[in-house]
């Protein structure tokens, strides 16, 4: 018996923008937690922002 793929869109209720947590139940759910103190982090979870912002370097920086 062949084994079918599973899609990742069958396991998930929405995708995308669709999958977003607004910015007060992302508020909620992250209440309490303490938030990482870097000096290199430069868009971190206070931002509510899409994704987050590490300099690695003067030049450089992982998002």
């Amino acid at each position: 018996m062949p084994i079918e793929p599973i899609r990742l869109t069958q396991t998930v209720k929405g995708s995308g923008c669709a999958a977003k947590l607004a910015p007060g139940d992302l508020a909620l759910a992250l209440c309490g937690l303490d938030l990482p103190v870097d000096p290199d982090l430069i868009v971190g979870i206070d931002k509510a922002d899409d994704a987050g912002v590490y300099r690695i370097s003067d030049d450089l920086a992982l998002v």
